[in-house]
């Protein structure tokens, strides 16, 4: 009867533990395409919104608009898929350098990132194009914001 309890308890941790290591692969798996990433801030509330959805603008680099209002406060955020997952999470990569971003500077940024938030405040009101490039280096790409006419 031993014998009977061993095994049964041996398969059942055993068939616990690859459905949970089945489940965590799937949660923490980093998203395959960049098109998923959303530009997510104070400006979002933080939520994987669609019309901060990241587009194609070419040659590996992606970009989204938005309305801002220059009262000198600095907006918070990040380019992240909708799972907040590992190697999908930009935030800069040097605070020293890449944390504060001004307008047509290029910041590396760091896409294993946790709580690197970029800081922006924008010197007018106005639409303002947030982009992140892939192109130079996969794992770290450039972060750059222009503001439209």
């Amino acid at each position: 009867m031993q014998l009977v309890k061993f095994i049964f308890c041996a398969a059942v941790v055993t068939l616990l533990g690859g459905c949970a290591s089945n489940m965590l692969d799937k949660i923490y798996q980093p998203s395959t395409s960049h098109d998923e990433l959303y530009l997510r801030g104070a400006f979002t509330w933080w939520e994987a919104d669609e019309a901060f959805k990241v587009q194609d603008v070419g040659d590996d680099v992606y970009m989204v608009k938005t309305e801002l209002i220059a009262d000198g406060q600095p907006y918070e955020f990040r380019f992240v898929d909708k799972n907040w997952s590992p190697g999908s999470n930009c935030g800069y990569q040097n605070k020293a350098v890449d944390q504060v971003i001004e307008v047509n500077q290029p910041v590396s940024s760091d896409c294993d990132s946790t709580t690197e938030n970029f800081k922006f405040t924008p010197p007018d009101s106005g639409l303002y194009e947030f982009y992140i490039d892939f192109h130079q280096d996969e794992t770290n790409p450039q972060v750059y914001i222009k503001k439209t006419s």
